[in-house]
């Protein structure tokens, strides 16, 4: 996975430099930004994991990639909302037959009810924080002092 990662060429501003998330000496994954936690879910695990893990266990991933691609989309049509909820009661079923019991945690049940909210607030485009992200990061750049940044902005 982690030589997978370090051979992906992605286009300019789609990302970080994925390439320079993995540790060049230990086989390990660096933090990443939220940008790129999402794009490597909905993208590039699901042609990372081919022929790495055993058939089901990809096969559970790759149904929580599918949706969460699905669910990123600009326009999700109300029909497919339906078909979505069923099948990620069945990916997170798969999920806890094949992973242990650690791995689990409320965010992972939080993924049951992204259906929900889409119905109720609309596509998740909408609500990304990375603009937010990127105009504090212009903005952290007029503060004078380190320290108390709310009190030295321009």
């Amino acid at each position: 996975m982690c030589d997978f990662i370090r051979s992906v060429k992605d286009p300019s501003r789609y990302t970080s430099n994925i390439r320079k998330l993995v540790h060049p000496k230990e086989n390990k994954m660096l933090p990443m930004k939220p940008r790129d936690c999402d794009v490597m879910l909905t993208t590039m695990l699901v042609v990372g994991i081919r022929n790495i893990l055993p058939e089901k266990t990809e096969r559970a991933i790759m149904g929580l990639c599918f949706f969460f691609n699905a669910i990123s989309q600009k326009v999700i049509k109300e029909e497919l909302l339906a078909d979505l909820e069923d099948n990620i009661y069945v990916v997170i079923s798969q999920l806890e037959a094949y992973f242990p019991p650690t791995f689990f945690d409320i965010s992972i049940h939080l993924i049951i009810h992204l259906v929900k909210e889409i119905r109720y607030l609309g596509p998740i485009f909408l609500h990304h924080m990375y603009p937010y992200e990127r105009f504090m990061s212009t903005l952290n750049k007029y503060a004078k002092s380190r320290v108390h940044p709310e009190g030295s902005m321009v």
